[in-house]
């Protein structure tokens, strides 16, 4: 259950850059859907019963910000909205030994949802993409975790599931993402993601994840990589290289897109 909830976290939170005007689905990714040029909605289905959990990104056109960055820098200005309910999957590992998270021994995990707003610039050429984006997420718990046993204190989870714990409810949020289209069969990706709550303690943490892809078709993609994971925990700063900390295998996926 510990792995479970672990890849759980690291797919819902695996922060790839979106490519524009395709819909796509993979066995981890989430699944995106172009509703039409100015809106995307996107999920993880296989998921959602556990951790319901929806994104929209909004393309703006014809506003003096969009236009100004198209025309310096011949990019397109984005804003995403998402949230996430971890109540059901938190309280599905409240068991005790190996399969258990949290201790049964606490009251039920009240309901949650952590709500992000980000703001996204997005420069797409015929070799790479490129993205950054900023913003914050906030988190509402219908009842006070005040117990130190809630907390979870495992990488990727910890940094969002602490906008539930603390005091101040919220973190600041940035991303930068980069792919490098080698030639028509090859693609190497990388980005890198910070995390920060400027009013709390263990309040820095950074994740890069790297991708060697293969473009099997127009179609269809396949994708195995890495994720490096430094945080400030309760027992101290950790570094974790991800998933190899925990299983011998690298990060895997295939994506199809139309």
């Amino acid at each position: 259950m510990r792995y479970f909830i672990f890849f759980v976290f690291s797919f819902l939170f695996s922060n790839e850059i979106q490519s524009n005007f395709k819909n796509e689905i993979g066995v981890f990714k989430n699944y995106k859907y172009i509703h039409s040029e100015q809106f995307e909605i996107s999920s993880y289905p296989i998921y959602f019963f556990v951790i319901p959990n929806i994104n929209v990104r909004h393309r703006y056109n014809n506003t003096k910000a969009s236009d100004y960055l198209h025309e310096k820098i011949h990019s397109n200005l984005y804003s995403n909205h998402s949230f996430f309910i971890p109540t059901v999957l938190l309280n599905a590992v409240k068991k005790e030994g190996m399969m258990g998270i949290v201790s049964p021994e606490l009251n039920d995990f009240p309901f949650m949802i952590a709500i992000k707003n980000e703001i996204e610039i997005f420069k797409e050429k015929e070799n790479y993409n490129f993205n950054f984006k900023i913003g914050m997420t906030y988190g509402y718990s219908a009842k006070k975790l005040d117990d130190p046993r809630y907390e979870i204190d495992l990488p990727i989870i910890y940094p969002r599931m602490k906008v539930f714990y603390t005091n101040s409810n919220y973190n600041i949020n940035s991303f930068i993402g980069y792919d490098y289209k080698v030639n028509e069969k090859l693609t190497l990706f990388s980005n890198l993601g910070v995390i920060f709550y400027p009013n709390e303690n263990h309040n820095f943490h950074v994740e890069n994840k790297s991708f060697i892809i293969w473009n099997y078709s127009k179609k269809v993609k396949i994708k195995t990589g890495y994720k490096l994971v430094y945080g400030e925990y309760p027992f101290g700063n950790k570094v974790y290289l991800l998933p190899f900390n925990i299983l011998p295998v690298p990060l895997f996926d295939i994506t199809w897109s139309w």
